[in-house]
This record gives C-alpha cells, sequence and structure tokens, in this order.
C-alpha cells in the first residue's frame, strides 16, 4: 500500500495485519456474495434474453403475415421526408452511406481531437501549459480548435435537419 516505506516498523505491522484483517473479514465474502448474485444475475439475463427473441420471432412473423416489410420509409415527395431519408440511410443512394461514413469519421475525428488536445507536454516560461503537443507554437491547438468548431457546427445543422 502506499507510502509502506514511510512508517516505523510497528506501523508496517499494524498496517499489514489491517490490510489482512480487512480482506478476510470484508473483501473475501463480499467476492464470494457478488460471485453468486453474479451467476444468479446472469441466469435471469439469459431468460429475459430468450423472452425477448421470441417476442421478436412472433412480431416478425405477424408482421410477415400482416404483410408489412423492412424500416419505415419517409415520403419523398417533401423535403422533410427526403432528409429523414437521407439522414437515415433509408434510401439505395450510395451518397446517404457515404454521408453517414463521414459523419461517424468526424465523430471519431473529434473523440481524437479532444484526447491530443487534453495532452499537456510543454509549458511556456509563465508555467502557463499550452496544452496538446505544441513544438515552440500554437498551431496544433488552434487547429483543433477550429476543427472542433467546425464539426460542432455541422453536427448542429445535422441536428436541425434532422429535426
Amino acid at each position: 500500500f502506499p507510502l509502506i516505506d514511510q512508517h516505523s516498523t510497528a506501523g508496517k505491522i499494524v498496517g499489514t495485519l489491517t490490510a489482512v484483517v480487512a480482506c478476510a473479514v470484508f473483501a473475501l465474502p463480499t467476492g464470494l456474495i457478488g460471485n453468486g448474485m453474479e451467476d444468479l444475475l446472469g441466469r435471469r439475463r439469459r431468460e429475459a434474453e430468450r423472452e425477448i427473441e421470441e417476442e421478436e420471432r412472433e412480431q416478425a412473423e405477424t408482421a410477415a403475415a400482416a404483410g408489412e416489410d423492412g424500416p419505415f420509409v419517409a415520403n419523398p415527395s417533401s423535403f422533410k421526408g427526403r432528409m429523414y431519408n437521407f439522414l437515415n440511410c433509408r434510401v439505395g443512394s450510395s451518397l446517404a452511406r457515404k454521408f453517414d461514413w463521414c459523419v461517424n469519421g468526424l465523430i471519431f475525428g473529434m473523440c481524437l481531437s479532444v484526447i491530443v488536445g487534453t495532452f499537456a507536454v510543454k509549458s511556456d516560461d509563465s508555467g502557463r501549459d499550452l496544452g496538446a503537443i505544441a513544438s515552440g507554437n500554437l498551431t496544433l491547438p488552434i487547429a483543433l480548435n477550429n476543427f472542433d468548431f467546425l464539426v460542432v457546427c455541422l453536427f448542429t445543422v445535422e441536428y436541425l435537419l434532422r429535426w
């Protein structure tokens, strides 16, 4: 445990005994009870999944018998319907799929830019953290901020079009 080397010999003995008692009294029973509960919860989860699968199969059979097919496709005669079909890839257009891939790529890029932007490896003379991987200038943090801003604007427009 932390800082054990700074304790006296008596403190090391008491600390070790406390750790052993804590494991014996709290950790082991908790683990045993937890494992039993895990099995019980796993069994209940599997039963619930089987029931859901049966319900979905019954719904699919009923839908097939009623003549229903596939996912909902909006009326393409209106702008809202065309936007819905495009943004949800309900049309056979490869452009809709490419747009979806582009949006997912931008989400991934946004996550990476936030991660890279949190790396603090350099600070200036005043002790101020420059953030990101700055090699003497601030071009990378500025570029990441601009990228984040543009992606957020695109996501806002996409959200408004979906609405």
